[in-house]
C-alpha cells in the first residue's frame, strides 16, 4: 500500500471510479506584499508539495503585473485552502474559501515564510518509519500542503498562522494536532514526533489478529488465516467506495493471481471487504459499477471475505484503504506490503508474458502537461514494467526524452491507451522488446495497430453514452471547463488532442458557447464544436476532441 500512496501523493492522482461531483469555484483577487503593494508573478494553488528546499504548486496560477489573479477550484461542498507564494519563495499567504465566500474579492497579504521541520520516531518499538507523509490543513480542514519522505522527516515553507498537522506512515498511526507557526522566527523545529506503532507493526513476526468473517465466497465461512500455513497469504482490506482499491489494488491482484496460476500451491490471496455492506446482496449492488468497469464484469478469482462489522478494522488497526498485509508460510505477519513484495517470493514470469498482459491492465493515473521521461518513469513504477527509450532513434529524430507532453487527463485507462495518448503528436510509438516496453520512432509505413478487446468494449460503451440525451448550456466557457463538465455528467474522459495543442491549433483556454436540450449528446456536442472548427472521435478509451480536417480547395 505504501508504494501506491507515495505514487498517488507524487502525482496527485485522481481516480475515475471515485469521482465525486464537484462544482467549480472561480476565485479572484489580488496579492499584496506586507506594505500593501501588488506582487507580480506570485503563484497560487490549492495543493503544494515540498520540492528540495522549495515548494512546488500543482495546477497553479500566477498573478499579473498588477498582482491580480483568478483561480478555478474544485469544490466538493467543503472549504478549499489556497496558498500564495512569491516567485522567490520568500513570502506567502493562505486563505480558505467556500461557495458563499467565493464571489467576494480576495486580498492576500504575503508575510515572511517559516520553515517547518521535524521527523518521526516510534519509541515504543524503537524504529524509524520507512516512509511518512505530512499534510497541512487550514483550521477548517482544507488540505493544501503535502510532504512525503523516505527518511521519516519533513521540511516545508509555511506562512505564519494557525493550522492543523496530520502525519502518518509505514507502521505508525495517524498523528493529528494543532500547529501554530509564529511570525517572529524563520524556522519552527517540531523536533522528533513520537509516533505510536500500528497494530500491524505490533504483530510483525507473530500470529496476526483474528479476522471477523460475516460471510465468504470461494472458501468456507469459518476460514482462518491459520488454515493457510505453508503458503504465503496476501490479505487485501478494501471497500467498494475506495477508488484506489477498485481501480488499482484489486485489478493488480487479479492480474498477479492469473499470471501465477501455476504457482497457486505457494500462495493465496484473500480480499476482505470491511464494514460498509451488511451482506453480499448489498455488496453486489454497491460494487457492480466498479466490477463492470475495472474487473471485466467478472467475479474475483480468489476468495472474497465479508465483515459487516467494525471488528476487523479495529483488531488490525486499519485507518486507510487499501491496506494490504502479508502472512508468511509459518503463519506469522510480515507486515504491510504491496503485491510486488509477494511476487518476488514467487517464480518469475517471463517478460514476453508479462508485457502483453500489462498493456491491457487498467491504470488510474493523472497527468497535467508533464515531461515525457517523468511520465514514463511514473508508469514504470505503477506497472513494474521496464519502460525505456530508444535513445539512438530519438537522437536521430531530434526528440528529447524531456519533451513536454501536452496531455491533461485524470482517469483509469489501459496502459496501451495511456501510452498512445501520451505519445500523441511526438512522432513516437512503443514496441515490446526483451527488457519490457521501448519508446521509439514511428515507422510511417507500419499499419495502424488493431484495437484490443478492452478498447473495443470501451468504444461501444462510450458510443452508447453519446447516444443518450444530455442537456447542457455553455456561455463563454473554456474548452477545459466543457470537458470537465462532460466528464462529471457522463463518467467518461474527454481529451483535447495533444498534437493540436502542441502545434498551437487547439487551446484548453479557448472560449466556446452553445446549448443542447433533449438531444443525443453526440449531436449536441458536434453542434457545440462546429463554430470552433472542431470535431470528436472515440479512441483509446476516451472522447478525443480535435480540429476538423482541412478540406483541399
Amino acid at each position: 500500500m505504501i508504494a501506491r500512496v507515495m505514487l498517488a501523493v507524487s502525482l496527485v492522482v485522481l481516480i475515475a471510479s471515485s469521482r465525486a461531483t464537484a462544482d467549480d469555484l472561480t476565485v479572484a483577487g489580488v496579492v499584496n506584499d506586507a506594505a500593501g503593494k501588488p506582487v507580480a508573478g506570485a503563484e497560487l494553488a490549492s495543493y503544494w508539495q515540498r520540492e528540495g528546499e522549495s515548494m512546488k504548486a500543482y495546477n497553479g496560477v500566477t498573478t499579473d503585473a498588477q498582482g491580480h489573479f483568478s483561480i478555478k477550484l474544485n469544490y466538493y461542498n467543503r472549504p478549499v485552502g489556497v496558498m500564495a507564494l512569491d516567485k522567490d519563495r520568500k513570502t506567502g499567504g493562505v486563505f480558505s474559501v467556500d461557495a458563499k465566500s467565493a464571489s467576494q474579492p480576495i486580498v492576500v497579504k504575503l508575510e515572511p515564510l517559516v520553515r517547518v521541520k521535524g521527523d518521526f520516531f516510534c519509541k515504543e518499538m524503537n524504529f524509524k518509519p520507512s516512509w511518512t507523509n505530512v499534510y497541512i490543513m487550514t483550521q477548517g480542514d482544507a488540505r493544501f500542503i503535502g510532504d512525503s519522505s523516505e527518511k521519516a522527516s519533513f521540511s516545508f515553507l509555511l506562512p505564519p498562522g494557525k493550522y492543523k498537522f496530520w502525519g502518518y506512515g509505514t507502521d505508525i498511526t495517524n498523528i493529528k494536532q494543532d500547529l501554530t507557526v509564529p511570525a517572529d522566527q524563520p524556522i519552527l523545529d517540531m523536533k522528533t514526533i513520537a509516533a505510536p506503532a500500528t497494530e500491524i507493526a505490533k504483530h510483525k513476526g507473530k500470529a496476526p489478529p483474528i479476522l471477523n468473517i460475516s460471510d465468504a465466497r470461494g472458501v468456507k465461512k469459518d476460514v482462518t488465516l491459520a488454515d493457510y500455513k505453508g503458503k504465503w497469504v496476501l490479505v487485501d482490506f478494501f471497500t467498494h467506495w475506495c477508488g484506489p482499491c477498485v481501480a488499482r489494488s484489486i485489478p493488480n491482484l487479479i492480474e498477479m493471481y492469473d499470471l501465477h496460476k501455476d504457482h497457486r500451491d505457494k500462495f493465496e490471496i484473500l480480499a476482505v471487504h470491511v464494514q460498509y455492506a451488511k451482506d453480499f446482496a448489498e455488496y453486489d449492488d454497491k460494487i457492480k459499477d466498479a466490477k463492470k468497469r475495472y474487473w471485466g464484469d467478472k467475479e474475483l478469482p480468489f476468495p472474497l471475505l465479508l465483515d459487516a462489522t467494525e471488528k476487523t478494522i479495529k483488531s488490525f488497526g486499519i485507518h486507510a484503504f487499501p491496506t494490504t498485509i502479508l502472512i508468511d508460510p509459518d503463519g506469522n505477519l510480515v507486515g504491510e506490503v504491496t503485491e510486488e513484495f509477494l511476487e518476488k517470493k514467487l517464480p518469475p514470469i517471463p517478460v514476453s508474458v508479462r508485457v502483453p498482459r500489462a498493456l491491457d491492465h487498467m491504470l488510474p493515473f493523472g497527468v497535467q502537461d508533464m515531461p515525457m521521461d517523468k511520465a514514463m518513469e511514473f508508469l514504470t513504477r505503477m506497472t513494474q514494467i521496464d519502460i525505456h527509450f530508444d535513445d539512438a532513434g530519438l537522437r536521430d529524430a531530434g526528440i528529447s526524452r524531456g519533451e513536454m507532453l501536452k496531455l491533461q487527463l485524470s482517469g483509469s485507462l489501459t496502459l496501451r491507451s495511456w501510452l498512445n495518448l501520451l505519445l500523441e503528436g511526438t512522432g513516437l510509438t512503443f514496441n515490446i522488446d526483451d527488457k519490457g516496453i521501448v519508446i521509439t520512432t514511428k515507422n510511417p509505413k507500419a499499419p495502424a495497430p488493431e484495437l484490443s478487446s478492452i478498447q473495443k468494449s470501451c468504444a461501444e460503451r462510450i458510443g452508447g453514452m453519446l447516444k443518450e440525451k444530455k442537456d447542457f448550456s455553455f456561455k463563454d466557457k473554456t474548452l477545459e471547463d466543457v470537458c470537465q463538465f462532460l466528464e462529471q455528467a457522463t463518467g467518461e474522459n474527454f481529451v483535447l488532442d495533444p498534437a493540436a495543442r502542441k502545434a498551437g491549433t487547439l487551446s484548453p483556454t479557448a472560449k466556446i458557447s452553445g446549448s443542447s436540450k433533449a438531444t443525443p449528446l453526440q449531436d449536441g456536442l458536434q453542434s457545440l464544436l462546429d463554430p470552433a472548427g472542431l470535431t470528436f472521435v472515440i479512441r483509446d478509451e476516451v472522447v478525443f476532441i480535435k480540429p476538423k480536417p482541412k478540406v483541399s480547395p
